[in-house]
């Protein structure tokens, strides 16, 4: 096996795992928006009548919110770097 075919394989491998892990990422955005869209019912709704359930559900909510932007500029980036991976791999 020649030092090319090692550094390809190696490539090759790293962009398996970047996904991998890509696709865990857009599984925790999801759960953010969850946590965001119950915090938001427990803001509006008759549940959440009291002040400081209202505070701590809108703490929660923009926590929540900004982690799913924070996940998703990583996803973005994640699979900029998979692309350039996987342009090496093709040179």
């Amino acid at each position: 096996m020649t030092e090319n075919d090692r550094l390809r394989q190696a490539y090759v491998e790293e962009a398996r795992y970047q996904t991998r892990m890509i696709k865990n990422l857009r599984r925790w955005v999801k759960y953010a928006l969850l946590i965001s869209s119950l915090s938001l019912f427990l803001i509006v709704s008759p549940l959440g009548q009291q002040l400081w359930i209202k505070i701590i559900a809108g703490v929660v909510m923009v926590v929540s919110v900004v982690s799913a932007v924070l996940i998703g500029w990583a996803i973005h980036n994640g699979t900029a770097n998979v692309s350039s991976l996987l342009d090496r791999i093709d040179q």
